[in-house]
């Protein structure tokens, strides 16, 4: 009687075990889920190369450069809060192999100093000073090179951008350049803090531009900042369409952004312009156009008397009874300023509701998920790195998620290359002959559907 092999999924829980126990036979990479998967995906786009042509080949504190970058990179994707917590994946020794340590590497581990009779190379400090050594061009040049490589893949069709500024506070008075700015949100008072200007794809969700200034730049003096390094990396033409809210409103900078970089934009006006009053009291002299029971707009094409901009925009007001649910008695009425000219009043106000992508896609996700605000370094090079490897962490995730990413998890992963590690094998007895298989590729062999064992 023939026998075929049996094989064995384990669940989660049970790997983990056998990881604590240090039986590393009994599980293989595909046990893990689809952390080796993205492992493997991130150093197959060529995360590690781009380092290296930004220059990082030389290491850190004795240490392999692709390490410490290993390490930087899956602190966002474990939600190391701290990085302290970093000893933690020295418990995990399959993880750690994964990453590209070798035995000797896991061996020596993690310590709480630097030298313990000799040698051991990961300490506290270890992922906070190489971070400190990176400056804007290894930083900023990795966003920069990420991101070109996703507008090439195609990720990135459409002109529709959306941009919005997050504040970072951190009150202790060691972080470089953490300027005070008023809290209006929380404590009300001065705090101290970053500010991040961001600019994302609506379709893609993909962040295509980073600023990090301190939190009391305004957020319309970095506008053209943010938007200048977009450009500069995807190109003129790219962004058609700038949506985003009434704190950017300055009428010099908008024109700016019209006349020189060719972009539209859809903002909503101030309540205090005297151009808002205007075309409140307007439209309700004149009535609304009613587009659906909830909802109605009123259009005017030749606005003329916005501050500060010398060309003509049109303008939409709009009382929609779903837009702000708390209040049930006075039904708030809205302006919107446009560049567009465009003769639905409609498609105006659903291009501006795209604007809640970079709300709940982008700021919510990035600091609920990729701790965009856990930086523990005081030093202004250790933050930066931390919010840009966060955010470039991020785009590669959507990456990963979209049909694109099929073609960098083909190859074989980088834990496979580092030395010292040996991957997962099984051999194969049949008759009288006998084959030595990589245990991934053996249980994608029978689940083609062979009865005999190949």
């Amino acid at each position: 009687m023939e026998k075929t092999p049996n094989i064995v999924i384990l669940n989660q829980q049970l790997v983990r075990e056998k990881l604590r126990q240090k039986k590393y036979d009994d599980v293989c990479l595909s046990s893990w889920g689809h952390l080796d998967e993205f492992i493997e995906f991130i150093t197959s786009f060529g995360i590690l190369s781009m380092l290296a042509q930004l220059g990082l080949t030389t290491g850190h504190s004795g240490i392999p450069i692709f390490l410490l970058a290993m390490l930087a990179f899956v602190k966002p994707l474990f939600g190391i809060r701290f990085d302290d917590n970093i000893k933690y994946l020295f418990q995990d020794s399959h993880v750690l192999r994964m990453l590209g340590f070798n035995l000797k590497h896991i061996e020596q581990g993690y310590s709480k100093r630097t030298t313990v009779n000799g040698s051991k190379p990961i300490h506290p400090n270890t992922l906070r000073n190489f971070l400190s050594s990176l400056g804007y061009q290894e930083t900023t040049g990795l966003l920069v090179k990420t991101v070109r490589k996703l507008f090439k893949l195609g990720l990135i069709r459409g002109h529709n951008f959306c941009t919005d500024t997050k504040i970072i506070f951190k009150d202790s008075v060691g972080y470089e350049f953490a300027k005070k700015v008023y809290d209006y949100k929380g404590k009300h008072t001065n705090r101290r803090g970053y500010k991040v200007s961001i600019i994302q794809h609506v379709k893609s969700k993909i962040v295509v531009a980073v600023i990090i200034t301190s939190a009391n730049v305004s957020d319309k003096n970095l506008l053209l900042t943010t938007v200048r390094q977009a450009v500069t990396i995807l190109g003129p033409g790219v962004i058609g369409t700038l949506i985003f809210d009434k704190g950017y409103w300055d009428g010099k900078s908008l024109l700016k952004l019209k006349e020189h970089y060719g972009i539209d934009f859809i903002v909503p006006a101030k309540a205090n312009l005297k151009v808002t009053k205007r075309i409140k009291k307007q439209a309700v002299k004149e009535g609304f156009e009613k587009i659906k029971p909830d909802l109605e707009i009123k259009l005017f094409k030749q606005i003329t008397d916005a501050p500060n901009y010398k060309r003509t925009l049109q303008a939409i007001v709009v009382k929609d009874k779903k837009f702000k649910k708390k209040r049930k008695t006075d039904q708030p009425v809205y302006a919107y300023l446009t560049s567009l000219s465009w003769d639905s009043a409609l498609a105006v106000y659903q291009g501006y509701k795209q604007r809640w992508v970079i709300e709940n896609n982008a700021i919510k996700e990035l600091c609920q998920y990729w701790i965009l605000e856990d930086f523990h370094c005081t030093k202004y090079n250790a933050i930066r790195a931390h919010i840009l490897i966060s955010i470039v962490m991020f785009n590669l995730h959507l990456l990963f998620q979209s049909k694109h990413g099929r073609r960098f998890t083909e190859k074989s992963i980088a834990a496979k290359r580092a030395p010292g590690f040996q991957p997962a094998c099984v051999i194969v007895y049949w008759e009288h002959y006998f084959g030595i298989f990589d245990i991934k590729e053996y249980t994608k062999l029978l689940a083609t559907g062979n009865i005999k064992p190949p």
